[in-house]
């Protein structure tokens, strides 16, 4: 008998989505499968696969900025 499957449905930047995206098709990786992939983590994990905190993000565009000068340390 088929396995039921259920659909995922999210809203996020579409630079973001397509950069991905990108990067999914480039290593061969359905979306759908990276999801699944995310939320099996999850599980495994109990939480989240990565620490959920803030971090200083420099030259991180992720966020709608982008620091043009690397900061010298």
């Amino acid at each position: 008998m088929a396995e039921k499957t259920a659909n995922v449905n999210a809203r996020i930047r579409k630079d973001i989505k397509d950069e991905a995206e990108a990067i999914l098709d480039e290593i061969g990786l359905p979306r759908s499968a990276a999801i699944d992939m995310f939320y099996r983590q999850i599980i495994r994990c109990k939480g989240l696969p990565f620490p959920a905190r803030i971090m200083p993000a420099p030259d991180d565009d992720i966020n709608g900025t982008k620091d043009s000068k690397p900061e010298n340390n």
